[in-house]
């Protein structure tokens, strides 16, 4: 039976992202583990996470443009993508799946 349904991906989470104010961020997720201030003023941030995962350790880091005290850009390095957003929340099957816009 087709459902017409997709999983929420971690993608989906940090490009939901994209538009909340610095404030909101910030209220919601915490402090960053690290931030730089650019010249012009604009800011990247980032959440950094790891875990053991049987004989070794695994990482997650988040990192996020924030432009005039909004998120403008995102992206993602390590094992953030196993991590599942455990929700399970699902969209319609022809929402795309978002793409970092920060390398």
């Amino acid at each position: 039976m087709a459902t017409n349904k997709r999983d929420k991906t971690y993608n989906d989470v940090m490009q939901s992202k994209v538009g909340m104010s610095e404030f909101n961020l910030i209220s919601s997720w915490g402090a960053p583990d690290k931030s730089y201030t650019f010249p012009n003023g604009s800011k990247m941030i980032s959440y950094e996470a790891s875990w053991d995962v049987g004989m070794g350790s695994a990482y997650c880091i988040q990192k996020l443009i924030i432009e005039n005290e909004k998120v403008t850009k995102w992206g993602i390095e390590g094992d953030c993508l196993n991590q599942s957003t455990r929700t399970g929340d699902k969209l319609p099957s022809n929402t795309p799946i978002p793409k970092p816009t920060l390398n």
